[in-house]
């Protein structure tokens, strides 16, 4: 949950790498995330990848 919020802190200050790595890590290190952390941080990387094609 911790590695969650600091994703959606990074996003919120634009820091795409940050927020997208972040995110990857939620899913690759939680321990059993539930479902709709699954999906939470599927949606939050997403929204990094998106705001990284936007600055470029």
């Amino acid at each position: 949950m911790t590695l969650f919020r600091r994703s959606q802190l990074a996003a919120g200050k634009k820091n795409t790498g940050q927020a997208i790595g972040l995110a990857q890590a939620v899913q690759r290190h939680e321990r059993a995330p539930s479902r709709p952390m699954q999906a939470a941080a599927i949606q939050q990387q997403a929204q990094g990848l998106a705001l990284d094609a936007l600055a470029a």
